[in-house]
């Protein structure tokens, strides 16, 4: 079995030494690899509610409701 936060680093310094005059872009390519944009609206929106700028206020109104509503 490997260890993949071992092979994320090696990957991440492979791209790193072949584009040295940029930090960002090797790490923003390696995000995108490692987490795919949603795949519909509905994704995109959950997101958003969990990470977006209010995030832990939308979560915690949203299971607060759920828990008042059973």
């Amino acid at each position: 079995m490997h260890n993949l936060a071992m092979l994320d680093g090696a990957e991440l310094a492979q791209a790193v030494a072949a584009h040295s005059g940029d930090r960002e872009g090797p790490s923003r390519r390696m995000r995108r690899h490692s987490f795919p944009p949603p795949r519909s609206e509905a994704s995109a929106a959950s997101l958003e509610t969990m990470f977006g700028g209010k995030g832990l206020e939308r979560m915690t109104e949203f299971f607060t409701s759920v828990r008042d509503s059973a």
